[in-house]
C-alpha cells in the first residue's frame, strides 16, 4: 500500500505542474494586443471575425492603388453575402526604413515605420503624451516617437506641438509612445530608437514600397479571409493572427519544432510579428508540458485504480467505517468520565490517576481507551 501512497503524492505533483502550464499559456497567450484586433472589434456581435496579415517579399510589393482596390474588393464581396456597413472592416499597411533625424539636442539616424490606414488600432502601443496619427489627420506632417528616440532628441516626453526636422523639413510631433514591455516584444524590438510617420509623409524622402498588410474583417466560412488575400496578393505570406495560439496551430508548431528556426520565407517579417512567434513557439513548449504532466499523472494513477478495482472499494468502506466507530468510542468515554468526575468531586471522594483499557474490537484490533486530557484538567481533589 506505500508504493500506492508515493505514485499518488507523485500524480498530485504532475497535476500542478499542468495547472502551472495551463495558467502560463493562458497568460502567454493573451499577452500580445496586436493579436486579438478580431476579439476586440467583433465586440457583442454574434458575426465571427478574423483578423490576416500579409507579408510580402522584396519585388512583389503592392501599391497603393492595389492596396484601395483590395478594399473595394472585400467591401462588395460582403455586400453580396449580406454584410454592410463602413465599420465591417479594419486594415493597416506599413513599410520600413531609416532616416537622419534632427533636434535641439542633435541629429541621429533612426529606424522609421511608415504606417497608412488604421495602423493603431492593430498595435494599441501606450501613450506618454499627445495623440496617434491617423488617415483621417487633416495635417500630413505629423509624427510619433517612442520614449527613447524622444528622450535622445528632446530630454523628455511632454513634446506635443514641437517638431523635428528631417532634410530640412519639419514635421509636427503629435505624440510619444511607450516601447512594449512583455519580453517577446523587447527581444524582437531590435531598434534603438524608432519614428512612425504617415506612408504619404515618407514618400518625400524616400520609396516606402509596402511590406506589410493587416486586415480584420467578418468571416463568413471558414477560409474566407485567406482566400480573397490569397487571390488578390499572389505570393504573399499570409498569417491569421486570430487562430495563432489555438490548440490546433499550437500543435502543428511543435511537429514543425525542428523547421523553426529556419528562414524558408522570402520576407523580412516586422518586429511585431517575430514577437508573436517568439510567443507561439513558447506557448507551444507550455502546452507539450501541459499533455505531458497530465498524462503521466494519469499513468502513476494507474496502479491505485486497479487496486481499488480488485479490491471493489471495501479497503476504503473500511477505513470510513473504523474512523467513524473510534469517533463515537471517543465521544463515548470523555462523556463517561466527565460524569465519573462530578460524581467523585461531589461525593469528596480522590479520583483515580489516569487508566488506560485495553479491548480488542471485533476485527481483532486492540484499542485502547484513555481518560482524555481536558477531562483530567478540569477535575478537582480533595
Amino acid at each position: 500500500m506505500k508504493r500506492y501512497t508515493v505514485s499518488r503524492w507523485v500524480a498530485v505533483g504532475l497535476l500542478l505542474i499542468a495547472a502551472a502550464s495551463f495558467l502560463f499559456l493562458q497568460s502567454l497567450s493573451s499577452r500580445l494586443a496586436s493579436q486579438s484586433v478580431a476579439e476586440r472589434w467583433q465586440g457583442e456581435s454574434e458575426q465571427p471575425f478574423i483578423q490576416t496579415s500579409c507579408f510580402f517579399p522584396p519585388g512583389a510589393e503592392p501599391s497603393m492603388e492595389e492596396i484601395l482596390t483590395f478594399r473595394e474588393k472585400v467591401r462588395s464581396s460582403l455586400k453580396e453575402n449580406g454584410l454592410e456597413g463602413e465599420y465591417l472592416i479594419r486594415d493597416a499597411w506599413c513599410s520600413a526604413d531609416t532616416l537622419s533625424v534632427e533636434g535641439p539636442r542633435g541629429e541621429c539616424d533612426t529606424d522609421v515605420i511608415a504606417i497608412g490606414g488604421n495602423f493603431f488600432d492593430f498595435h494599441t502601443l501606450t501613450l506618454l503624451s499627445g495623440t496617434y496619427v491617423s488617415q483621417d489627420d487633416l495635417m500630413e506632417d505629423r509624427v510619433l516617437l517612442d520614449d527613447n528616440l524622444a528622450w535622445r532628441l528632446f530630454g523628455g516626453t511632454e513634446l506635443t506641438g514641437m517638431s523635428i526636422t528631417v532634410n530640412k523639413i519639419p514635421l509636427v510631433i503629435a505624440g510619444v509612445v511607450a516601447r512594449e514591455s512583455d519580453f517577446a516584444s523587447g527581444k524582437a524590438n531590435t531598434s534603438e530608437t524608432l519614428l512612425f510617420m504617415p506612408a504619404e509623409t515618407f514618400s518625400k524622402f524616400k520609396d516606402c514600397p509596402i511590406s506589410a498588410y493587416e486586415i480584420v474583417m467578418p468571416e463568413v466560412v471558414k477560409g474566407y479571409s485567406n482566400g480573397l488575400l490569397s487571390s488578390h496578393f499572389p505570393g504573399a505570406v499570409l498569417k491569421t493572427n486570430t487562430e495563432r495560439f489555438s490548440v490546433p496551430n499550437l500543435i502543428q508548431t511543435i511537429r514543425n519544432f525542428d523547421r523553426l528556426p529556419m528562414q524558408t520565407e522570402p520576407v523580412a517579417f516586422p518586429y511585431w510579428e517575430n514577437a508573436a512567434r517568439c510567443m507561439e513557439v513558447w506557448c507551444a513548449l507550455l502546452l507539450l508540458i501541459l499533455v505531458l504532466s497530465a498524462a503521466s499523472a494519469v499513468l502513476c494513477l494507474i496502479p491505485t485504480m486497479i487496486f481499488l478495482i480488485n479490491n471493489g472499494f471495501s479497503a476504503i468502506s473500511r477505513r470510513i467505517r473504523r474512523m467513524k466507530r473510534k469517533r463515537r468510542a471517543h465521544r463515548r468515554h470523555k462523556k463517561h468520565y466527565a460524569v465519573e468526575a462530578r460524581r467523585q468531586s461531589q461525593s469528596g471522594s480522590v479520583v483515580r490517576k489516569r487508566s488506560i483499557r485495553k479491548k480488542k474490537n471485533r476485527f481483532g484490533s486492540t484499542v485502547r481507551y484513555a481518560e482524555p486530557k481536558h477531562v483530567r484538567k478540569c477535575i478537582t481533589t480533595q
